[in-house]
């Protein structure tokens, strides 16, 4: 049996135990969603202006930030 069915099989039983109506919901939702998730004109203006600041050198490395994190929450 290939991964994909031995998944889907397992989906559907877990779904099957499911009784909650709001989860069941929100998997069909997630189901029935055609690969995109559709930006709000708010987090279409995030996107951009942190465009532009990685275009503007304004922005930290992710191990510089990592470190950084570390060393507040030692500091907390």
């Amino acid at each position: 049996m290939d991964s994909a069915l031995k998944l889907r099989e397992s989906l559907i039983e877990r779904i099957n135990t499911i009784s909650d109506v709001q989860l069941l919901e929100t998997l069909n939702s997630l189901i029935n969603a055609e690969g995109y998730y559709e930006l709000s004109a708010e987090q279409i203006a995030a996107v951009e202006e942190s465009q532009n600041q990685i275009k503007q050198g304004n922005f930290v490395e992710n191990e510089k930030a990592l470190n950084q994190l570390k060393t507040w929450l030692k500091n907390q």
